[in-house]
């Protein structure tokens, strides 16, 4: 399985950021009874249309650097990407919108910038950063490729010399006629050389408009490029020669490197997929919290948080030193931290909890520690600091059955405590505990937990033990004990009953859980054949069942809102109606995946919007 190339946030959800391909058109989905649709709120708060948020880990190599007028610093290059760098901030920012080809060039347009791919196409915004407005490409295509100041250069199958001085909209043929070349390059001040077969030079000296003879004996010229700094160069078997303007000549070497403008720092860091699918990290209203170790220091644990459109800080958390993976939990300003040491060849370790009231300033120890599996563990903060955990053993010994759901309490007083108890044995009692909660015919454990967003009830999806259907459970007593309701997989998503009952068994897993403002729950469960997105209300109660708009798309959801990608066409929609309809939002800006057969994206929604993929 390849791993996916992509990294975008898609704010908001409505907004984050086919057809055919063999896709099946999409089901309509079933109402449950009782919809309570009246109580959901479907009037959108957030923004739409779709914008994205692009967050590469690295940046591809620059082609073309540009000064703006407020001293920041414009980039474009490879993979189409655009930069800002913001010299006295040291920030370095990424523009949403990718171009298809690499970029070489930046001009200016009367709207704002022509930014140039090397097949000669320009693609028009009015921000350095902004979104593509239109673009515009040679009506025959172009085998080299230069541009600079309102002038693109190409030379087409015939060997001519083609110039556009309107943005690739129109293009005429310039230079000399019945010679033909072989390359051309064109200076940052218009200042421009194009090589000749027979071996010959030519200079313009007006961005490609007029082209005269250079009179210089033969070098054994190779090709022709610019400097970083703006200047031609020429290389030949000879070695590089240096273009001086007055008088026209080459000089023998090449000019000095100019100092580097780009920034030493990294791209900021962003919100990661992969992350919060495994628990690793989470999204608490506007905020996004992260537990990570650097590959080459994988017991250094920090935690990065900030917003989730915004910079993300990080901060070391020595608690977590010597632990084997971690994951993460939050409501408002409580953390907890879940640690687990030891080799998981006999599935169920030691897990060590830490928590924090100061939004991840300090932690302090719990006085516990369960054993758990880590492959099935989840769990969930609410309010007061609530927490519910599934994954975890009744017993505390290595290789225990996990099974039910967890809530941390106060250690209740003995009622009959020894009278000859020993100060030493009164000590070992704990002022917290994890107790089993009441979960009525819950099977194994529960397949994900969270929590409302006001945090007063929790809910646990897992299956029910005589009948293996899969179930919501409900609690609004901590996690003390839950209700059950089930989830009718036949009117959500199958064809017949035989159908039910398949995804009824093991093959079946919870890809997303996530909780929206009107206290509707969105579920995506999927097995080896295809996907399914389950609405319920507060209640647990079923309002919609639906499949995504192509059998191969990945959904992720908040409440009726939801966003699809299929990561191999690129791909998205969104609905506003638990899937009833799907909209088209047009192709993902990022190749996701290389090669043909499928890739793994991780996708994960939020009030505030999804995060797609980790990193590029």
């Amino acid at each position: 399985m390849r791993r996916a190339l992509g990294a975008l946030t898609l704010f908001s959800l409505c907004s984050l950021a086919g057809f055919g391909c063999g896709s099946e058109p999409a089901r309509s989905p079933a109402h449950g009874e009782n919809l309570l649709l009246s109580s959901v709120a479907l009037a959108p708060s957030y923004a739409t249309p779709a914008t994205w948020r692009y967050h590469p880990s690295r940046q591809a190599p620059v082609r073309a650097e540009r000064k703006l007028a407020d001293g920041r610093v414009l980039f474009a290059g490879k993979r189409g990407e655009r930069w800002v760098l913001d010299p006295r901030a040291h920030s370095l920012a990424a523009g949403a919108t990718l171009a298809p080809e690499d970029l070489i060039a930046v001009l200016d347009s009367d709207n704002g910038y022509y930014f140039v791919g090397e097949s000669g196409t320009s693609y028009e915004a009015r921000d350095p950063l902004g979104k593509f407005l239109r673009s515009s490409a040679p009506l025959e295509p172009l085998v080299r490729v230069t541009a600079a100041r309102h002038s693109i250069i190409g030379i087409p199958a015939d060997h001519s010399l083609s110039r556009s001085a309107d943005g690739a909209a129109s293009f005429a043929t310039v230079g000399p006629a019945h010679v033909a070349f072989a390359d051309v390059e064109l200076a940052s001040d218009g200042t421009g050389l194009a090589l000749a077969i027979p071996e010959a030079l030519w200079l313009s000296r007006d961005e490609g408009a007029t082209w005269s003879a250079l009179p210089e004996k033969t070098h054994g010229v190779l090709s022709l490029s610019r400097t970083p700094s703006g200047h031609l160069r020429v290389d030949s078997v000879l070695g590089p020669y240096r273009f001086v303007p007055e008088p026209p000549h080459l000089e023998p070497g090449a000019e000095p490197n100019p100092p580097v403008i780009a920034s030493s720092d990294h791209p900021p860091r962003g919100p990661d997929a992969n992350a919060l699918a495994s628990g690793r990290a989470i999204i608490e209203g506007s905020r996004y919290l992260e537990i990570s170790a650097p590959p080459a220091h994988p017991s250094d644990y920090e935690l990065w948080q900030g917003p989730l459109d915004g910079k993300l800080e990080q901060k070391p958390v020595p608690e977590l030193k010597g632990c084997r993976s971690a994951r993460l939990a939050g409501f408002d300003n409580f953390l907890e931290l879940a640690c687990f040491s030891g080799s998981t060849d006999t599935g169920s370790v030691p897990v060590t909890f830490f928590r924090s009231d100061s939004g991840g300033n300090h932690f302090e120890l719990e006085p516990f520690t369960a054993f758990g599996n880590p492959e099935q563990f989840h769990f969930a903060l609410g309010e007061h600091g609530t927490l519910v955990a599934s994954g975890l053993c009744a017993q505390t010994s290595p290789g225990c059955g996990v099974s039910g759901v967890f809530f941390r309490r106060e250690t209740p007083p003995e009622e009959n405590p020894p009278k000859n108890r020993t100060t030493n044995a009164k000590a070992k009692r704990t002022k917290f505990e994890f107790f089993a909660a009441a979960t009525p015919s819950l099977a194994d454990s529960a397949l994900g937990v969270i929590f409302s967003l006001d945090g007063r009830t929790a809910y646990a999806v897992g299956r029910r033990t005589k009948t293996s259907a899969l179930a919501v459970f409900v609690s609004r007593d901590g996690g003390k004990s839950f209700e059950v309701r089930d989830l009718d997989l036949v009117r959500a998503d199958a064809d017949d009953e035989d159908q039910y009952w398949e995804r009824s068994q093991s093959t079946l897993h919870l890809e997303s859980f996530a909780a929206a403002e009107d206290g509707s729950l969105a579920l995506v469960v999927a097995d080896r054949r295809s996907r399914s997105l389950i609405v319920v209300d507060e209640q647990g109660r079923m309002l919609s069942g639906s499949k995504p708009p192509d059998e191969r798309a990945i959904v992720s959801a908040v409440g009726m809102r939801a966003f699809a990608l299929t990561p191999t066409t690129r791909k998205t929609w969104e609905s506003l109606d638990g899937g009833v309809t799907w909209q088209p939002l047009g192709r993902f800006p990022v190749a996701l995946c290389s090669g043909e057969s499928d890739c793994a994206v991780k996708l994960r929604c939020a009030p505030l919007g999804c995060v797609i993929g980790s990193e590029v």
